[in-house]
């Protein structure tokens, strides 16, 4: 019970402060794009931890989200 509490307070409290932080920071429209790196974020943890192996199409996803993250950012 105290591991689920710590769960709830800290890492998701404290990613929605910082995130709603960086919202404000930078804006609505420019903070959206980099909502796109989660699914590459969750692909390289579960490659570290979980010693996924790494395939073709993981790179090739890996690539294109980071060449539109590019692409956006650009003015």
């Amino acid at each position: 019970m105290l591991g689920l509490l710590y769960l709830v307070l800290f890492p998701s409290w404290l990613a929605y402060l910082f995130w709603n932080k960086g919202i404000m920071e930078i804006g609505a429209t420019r903070g959206e794009i980099y909502t796109h790196l989660i699914p590459l974020s969750g692909g390289l943890f579960s490659i570290v931890f979980l010693n996924v192996e790494i395939n073709w199409f993981h790179i090739v996803s890996a690539f294109l989200i980071i060449i539109g993250e590019v692409l956006c950012s650009k003015k």
